[in-house]
């Protein structure tokens, strides 16, 4: 029977399911692979043995997720005609396969060697060819130079075109349906709701980027113990697979009728009205799947130094290593349609700069560690923009200052097992509040700071 939330019947087993039903979901994931490669020395050039690969292979990924029959509760839900009539109680299953054959190759080419300022130049180049049974054949390839102008110097440069296929839930995710709310300018922009409705798309394509990377590792001769590597990146990608929202779906579709816009009137058939679909009818549901629409562009640094050095203290032999991490983002923009077409830039959100500086010293059977970690200051969320002009939205105090947070680690060996112990965040550093935005609110993040303060670890491990 229905529980009468005005009454003072006991809250029985029956009403507890009524209520709050537990239904049992099943996932089931497998690969199957199959590669072989070939590698051996092709000829031989004054400069030394051209070395290839050759290879090729088969994958077949299946995806395969159900549920009880509490779960898909025998009905169908009324907008997307999904097994389950419930909106989150009820969970679709999801059932799919992707299944793709490639075959690569890669040689690498000495050029030249025993000259002067070059030591040693190389050449590497990779070709691949994939065939996806969801979007084709694509191929991939990259190219890259290695040159050592003398002993301690290697200076490097590569360029690349890769590929992300979209995965198994991308590509066949079945229509969910959720509660929303968008501006109908059929309505004179008043607030209406709606039952937006994701799914997968079987139709996407494989995200494509091209990669361009070079930096140089210095190891000089006259000191050995340090070591530094410095590496530039510059990454753009099309057709990235992502999702738009409800409003904005609705106002390419209705931006379609310029002539200048013409090309969104594809975003017109997701939308879903009454009576027949009747251009002023009342909103009902609004599809977003997933699609290859948005560009992306990412361009950093990295550093790592490092330093070693053996360093004996009250006459027992130890050494001691210093290393330091750095990267530095200079863009990480996205842009998706829009009228405008908008373009954001979170480059300059929190984290932009972060670094990592570990210390250690090892001696007889003792192991002693200190890691600092380091994080720029930024803007708590630069994703927030002015929809109309595609400009930042600011708020007062949404900037963040950088911040540091230490950890001590401690290791003793006794032959086969050792007990060791650490202390996180030694200063119980709290990370920064955030001021409200659309996307987080609260105290820190727990993907960029340390969100748990001082805590303390002990244990041991057994080598069987």
């Amino acid at each position: 029977m229905p529980w009468n939330i005005f009454g003072r019947e006991e809250f029985s087993k029956e009403l507890q399911d009524y209520v709050n039903p537990q239904n049992m979901y099943f996932n089931e994931n497998t690969q199957q692979v199959i590669e072989a490669t070939i590698t051996g020395t092709l000829f031989e050039l004054p400069a030394g043995a051209v070395e290839v690969a050759a290879g090729g292979g088969y994958r077949k990924e299946t995806l395969n997720e159900s549920s009880d029959a509490l779960g898909l509760a025998r009905k169908n839900n009324g907008f997307n005609g999904a097994p389950g009539a419930l909106i989150y109680i009820n969970a679709p299953a999801i059932k799919g396969d992707l299944e793709l054959f490639e075959g690569f190759g890669e040689a690498q080419i000495p050029l030249l060697s025993d000259l002067p300022f070059i030591d040693s130049l190389e050449a590497n180049v990779a070709a691949r060819y994939t065939d996806y049974s969801t979007s084709g054949g694509v191929t991939t390839w990259k190219a890259g130079l290695v040159w050592v102008p003398f002993d301690g110097l290697r200076i490097r440069a590569a360029r690349s075109k890769d590929i992300r296929a979209a995965n198994l839930v991308e590509l066949f995710n079945p229509a969910s349906t959720g509660f929303g709310a968008v501006l109908d300018p059929v309505k004179a922009g008043q607030s209406v709701s709606i039952v937006p409705i994701t799914s997968g798309n079987p139709e996407l394509d494989p995200e494509e980027a091209e990669t361009s990377t070079i930096g140089f590792v210095w190891n000089p001769s006259f000191f050995p113990q340090f070591t530094a590597t410095v590496d530039y990146f510059n990454i753009d990608i099309e057709g990235a697979i992502s999702t738009i929202t409800s409003q904005r779906t609705l106002d390419l579709c209705t931006a379609s009728a310029q002539p200048q816009y013409a090309s969104y009137a594809t975003y017109c058939s997701r939308i879903l009205r009454d009576n027949n679909n009747d251009p002023n009818g009342n909103l009902l549901t609004i599809r977003l799947p997933y699609s290859n629409l948005a560009t992306l562009a990412n361009s950093g640094l990295d550093v790592e130094l490092g330093y070693t050095e053996d360093l004996p203290v009250f006459g027992i032999d130890g050494r001691f290593s210093l290393r330091a991490f750095a990267t530095y983002v200079y863009e990480n923009s996205s842009a998706t349609p829009g009228i405008p077409a908008i373009t954001v830039d979170s480059a300059a959100a929190v984290g932009q700069m972060q670094g990592l500086i570990t210390a250690s010293y090892v001696f007889d059977d003792w192991s002693l560690g200190l890691s600092s970690h380091f994080v720029g200051p930024g803007r708590f969320d630069p994703t927030l923009i002015v929809a109309s002009t595609g400009a930042p939205r600011r708020y007062k105090g949404d900037l963040a200052e950088s911040q540091w947070w230490t950890d001590l680690s401690v290791k003793k060996s006794f032959g086969d097992w050792e007990v060791f112990g650490s202390v996180l965040n030694i200063f119980d550093k709290d990370p920064p509040l955030f001021p409200f935005t659309n996307t987080s609110s609260g105290f820190g993040t727990s993907n960029t700071y340390d969100t748990h303060g001082r805590r303390y670890q002990i244990g041991a491990r057994i080598q069987m």
